[in-house]
């Protein structure tokens, strides 16, 4: 007898119907829910993607090094591989410095450049984008003649006189600038979108000749006045004084003394004041670190990162493996000592055996000698392990690699180490290293130039030129023989081109400077209204 089986008919899906579970979310969005966790390559049995314990629970966290000023200054300090990531491009971004493109003729360009070398502007420059680069930004306050009750308000140069420019003042990030919260909205301003003020402090106090009080006022503050800035040898008379507030002297001999001690206390010594100042930001010459997205700037207070923030990790392998490696030097050889009752006497022998058993192994120690004797118990035997150090100088070499790629820092200039591999001159890695530091250049230090050479141009000439522009000189220098070649090739087709009628003298002239430009040659030549003119 046959049985019927019955037929189930399953009930047609309906289009984009969403389940909705009772307190959860529906169906579509569970689904997409799992779909994004699991979006990637996954294989459960080689236990690869998700399913890999090891690899999944990776992650990176924020560091906050930025905020920690001690710990980045102690690093610069005590690390010369910190030391030479933030001080190496800064010091190749100013060695070449830059020239001027103008007309004016070269004695008011030596003018110009006597008046930077006197305020140190390469120097100070320097140390601003040195320190912006450890501790994520930095200002150099531009100081003016006349300037100084109106710092809080914009340079108005028609007010600025020859002579006005003196200098300029560095302050880092760790000084306690104050960006304020007012942005620059003039579209026109190089500075839009930055803050409009800077409050910083300024040490306003210090010695105060009417507040000190001894027996010989006078006297002393004359003298106080002239050991602020009197070198360490001073030629004077000798004095013995020991009362509190004066000088003790060092020194018998009556022309020249030594000051030991300048004993500083509350009358004749006033603690520095700190006052707060408001300073625009035309004043001002603003360098930062690494730069971060616009809402991590805006929580680092309109400040970059510090340099050191992201190669932290690398730093820490390096110094760590530099720091096993040396100490594996003194585990190279290990002596071993068999002592078949050693065990038994440590371990439950009273405190005066011990001492004998310890005082024992000294005098063996003692009794080896150089030529390789060692005095022990006919039961007892010496071992000696040797270590191998085979593989650690490409364990060393790796983590080498990744601190120079982290700090984009060819290893041959970072570490001061030779080109590595047959034929290899490390030339490539020089040209890419100073194209960054051409880009860095562009977008850091000539922003900062053009707002600093006019306001020098106005104090040296008491005008700014029309045709003033600056040009970075070559990082990369050449060797005399490569510029003479480099020259050749550039100016053989311009000369052919004049012989053959092709270009006039002016336009032949005019395309020789242009080319010569990059390369420091035929920057004599002047063509002006048709006119040749040759320095």
């Amino acid at each position: 007898m046959s049985r019927k089986r019955k037929r189930y008919r399953r009930p047609a899906r309906t289009a984009h119907k969403t389940v909705k579970k009772k307190n959860g979310p529906t169906k579509p969005e569970a689904v997409a829910a799992i779909l994004s966790a699991l979006d990637g390559y996954s294989n459960a049995a080689a236990f690869l993607g998700e399913d890999s314990i090891l690899l999944s629970s990776g992650t990176f966290r924020r560091s906050g090094l930025t905020s920690q000023t001690e710990l980045l200054t102690v690093t610069y300090r005590e690390n010369w591989i910190a030391k030479r990531i933030i001080d190496m491009p800064c010091e190749d971004m100013t060695r070449a410095w830059y020239k001027l493109s103008t007309s004016l003729p070269e004695a008011a360009l030596r003018d110009l450049h006597r008046l930077e070398a006197r305020h140190s502007v390469k120097q100070e420059i320097a140390n601003a984008i040195r320190w912006a680069r450890l501790y994520g930004g930095s200002i150099a306050l531009i100081v003016l003649r006349g300037e100084e009750n109106r710092l809080d308000q914009p340079i108005d140069y028609d007010l600025l006189l020859p002579n006005c420019f003196q200098g300029l003042l560095v302050l880092d990030r760790a000084q306690g600038i104050e960006p304020s919260q007012e942005l620059v909205t003039d579209l026109d301003d190089p500075d839009f979108g930055l803050p409009m003020y800077y409050t910083v402090e300024l040490e306003t106090g210090g010695y105060s000749e009417s507040n000190i009080q001894n027996s010989e006022s006078t006297a002393a503050a004359g003298e106080i006045s002239r050991l602020r800035c009197a070198p360490l040898e001073m030629t004077c008379g000798a004095r013995d004084d020991t009362g509190a507030g004066n000088m003790v002297w060092n020194g018998t001999d009556s022309s020249t003394v030594k000051p030991l001690e300048y004993a500083r206390d509350s009358a004749s010594y006033n603690a520095p004041v700190y006052q707060q100042v408001k300073i625009h930001h035309s004043r001002v010459l603003r360098f930062v670190g690494r730069e971060l997205p616009y809402m991590e700037t805006v929580a680092e207070n309109y400040w970059g990162a510090s340099e050191l923030e992201h190669i932290w990790d690398e730093l820490q392998k390096r110094s760590a493996t530099s720091a096993n490696i040396a100490q594996l030097i003194f585990q190279a050889n290990i002596t071993t000592l068999k002592m078949g009752d050693l065990g038994e006497h440590l371990a439950y022998g009273s405190d005066n055996l011990q001492s004998k058993v310890m005082e024992t192994l000294s005098n063996e120690n003692r009794l080896r000698t150089s030529y390789g004797i060692q005095l022990m118990s006919a039961e007892d035997s010496l071992e000696t392990h040797s270590y191998s150090f085979s593989g650690l100088s490409d364990v060393y070499e790796a983590f080498m690699m990744d601190m120079a790629g982290a700090a984009e820092i060819p290893a041959t200039k970072l570490f001061g180490r030779s080109p590595q591999g047959m034929n290899s001159t490390g030339e490539a890695d020089l040209r890419n290293y100073y194209d960054m530091i051409a880009q860095m250049q562009e977008r850091c230090l000539r922003p900062a130039l053009e707002k600093l050479v006019p306001i020098m141009a106005i104090s040296c000439w008491a005008y700014v030129p029309r045709d003033l522009e600056i040009v970075f000189q070559p990082i990369m220098t050449t060797s005399p023989a490569e510029k003479a070649e480099l020259v050749q090739k550039l100016t053989s087709d311009v000369i052919e081109a004049f012989k053959c009628g092709l270009i006039t003298q002016e336009e032949a002239l005019a395309e020789l400077q242009a080319r010569g430009e990059g390369l420091g040659v035929y920057n004599k030549i002047r063509v002006e209204s048709g006119e040749i003119l040759s320095e």
